[in-house]
Parts: C-alpha cells; sequence; structure tokens
C-alpha cells in the first residue's frame, strides 16, 4: 500500500519531526559521529573577500552548534557578521518560524 504513495516519505520525514524538539533530538542522536563536513566552513571563511557581509542563522533547538557563528565574528572582527539565533526553531529554521526566517 505504500509503495503506490508519493508522500509517504515526505510525510514519514515530516511527522519524525514535528514533535518539537523530539524529531531534531532524534535526528541529532541517530547522526552522532557522521554529521561532520568533509570540508567544514570554518577552514575556508578567511578566503571571502573583506566588505561581504556574512549572516549565520541558527534554530535555537537545532542539532548545529553555533559556536561556529561566533568564530567567524572573531575571526573577522571588524567586518559585518551577525549571528542569529532563533528560540522557536528547530534545524529548519525556513520552516519553524519563516516570519523570523525571512
Amino acid at each position: 500500500r505504500m509503495r503506490n504513495d508519493p508522500d509517504a516519505v515526505p510525510n514519514y520525514i515530516y511527522h519524525c519531526n514535528v514533535q518539537n524538539p523530539s524529531g531534531v533530538v532524534a535526528f541529532k542522536t541517530l547522526h552522532a559521529g557522521m554529521g561532520f563536513a568533509k570540508r567544514p566552513m570554518i577552514e575556508k571563511i578567511g578566503g571571502v573577500r573583506n566588505g561581504i557581509p556574512i549572516s549565520m542563522i541558527y534554530g535555537a533547538q537545532s542539532w548545529m552548534d553555533p559556536t561556529i557563528g561566533y568564530e567567524v565574528q572573531r575571526i573577522r572582527e571588524g567586518e559585518h557578521v551577525s549571528v542569529e539565533l532563533i528560540l522557536r526553531a528547530g534545524h529548519h529554521v525556513y520552516a519553524d518560524d519563516p516570519e523570523r526566517f525571512n
């Protein structure tokens, strides 16, 4: 029955993550030790030309650690780097709090 339902996977993912914050917590737990970038942005941030504003947006309930955003502010002292922490959002800030995201 589910094989013919094109919405089965999106619905499953939605329902896994709709419970706040259990979906995010489960995702973090299941991916512990696997969620590291192959080429972390922090290693390349020095190559960004001065004068380019940077905004980093994090959900307060996300599995991502906003510490890197604050480290970018420190590295690019004197440049415009904003770090936004959206309180009622998980990893998908654009979906959890679209008004604040936009």
